[in-house]
């Protein structure tokens, strides 16, 4: 049946971020702090996202202090000392670590991550690129790009800042996954497919954008380039309006069109719209067959 084909694709496609042209620009960063929240259709998301992706953080203040004794559980620890020493934390760079201690959005979404069992795996990709699997609760990282970061090598001015936006993107997908903040429908058919995929990307591009933001305005030294579907040229103008606005819906629509209409190259024309792109893809996600 094809409402079960999108339920087991929803189940086992893996969210994968397009990292693909690290284009710069010369407008420079908004650093004023995002708003706490917004209204609209993924107001949701964003307090899921505001929050830290569950919000592991130290546990309620007890004023009566009790002992604890073999039966009790341990006290809570604070997501900081949890990723202290972490070594999937470890397989990040040293500039890459220091970011995300430095947001506490970050510090608490990869600790909640690896928290559930998320790990962090170095394999080929293409550089600056990244990919969460939901099947495996895994972030995967340029195998090549990391090596080239740690050998002080990156091959761009900013290349440090473009594998932190795309590891960041990967959160957002994690988030999203363990939290269920955007769910898909069930009844879906394969076009609400295709939008709820790429309102997904959209939604973890956000989760970049914050964490990047809250970086910047806490110190507008940090050079962080947005990447991924279009670049930085063409999303860091959709950031500024957003921080001036606060209309998170129109952010994210229009990211979900530039996701929508990216090439999908060596693809097949499956809506018969006469182009090639990323929707032709989630289709074929969609129709694939699933045991």
């Amino acid at each position: 049946m094809e409402v079960q084909s999108g339920l087991n694709s929803y189940l086992r496609v893996s969210s994968t971020s397009d990292m693909v042209s690290p284009n710069t620009t010369d407008l420079p960063p908004v650093v004023v702090t995002a708003p706490s929240t917004v209204s609209g259709s993924y107001s949701g998301v964003y307090i899921t996202f505001m929050g830290g992706g569950g919000g592991s953080g130290p546990g309620p203040v007890d004023d009566h202090e009790q002992p604890i004794g073999p039966e009790d559980p341990p006290p809570p620890v604070d997501s900081k000392t949890f990723l202290d020493g972490h070594p999937q934390f470890e397989k990040l760079t040293q500039q890459m670590q220091a970011w995300v201690l430095q947001s506490e959005k970050a510090t608490n979404q990869f600790a909640d991550f690896l928290k559930s069992g998320g790990q962090i795996v170095l394999a080929d990709r293409g550089a600056y690129s990244a990919r969460y699997d939901p099947n495996s609760n895994t972030i995967i990282l340029d195998k090549g790009t990391m090596e080239r970061l740690v050998a002080g090598v990156g091959g761009h001015p900013q290349a440090e800042g473009l594998m932190f936006f795309a590891f960041a993107h990967e959160l957002g997908h994690a988030v999203l996954a363990a939290t269920s903040a955007y769910p898909f429908n069930p009844y879906g058919n394969e076009i609400d497919w295709a939008e709820f995929r790429s309102k997904n990307e959209a939604l973890s591009n956000a989760n970049a954008m914050l964490i990047a933001n809250e970086l910047q305005a806490a110190d507008p030294s940090i050079q962080i380039p947005f990447s991924g579907y279009g670049g930085d040229q063409a999303l860091r103008p959709l950031w500024n309006a957003f921080l001036i606005d606060h209309d998170f819906d129109s952010l994210i629509n229009a990211m979900s069109d530039m996701v929508s209409n990216y090439p999908w190259p060596g693809g097949v024309d499956l809506n018969g719209d006469g182009f090639i792109n990323q929707i032709d893809r989630y289709i074929e996600e969609f129709r694939a067959p699933r045991p």
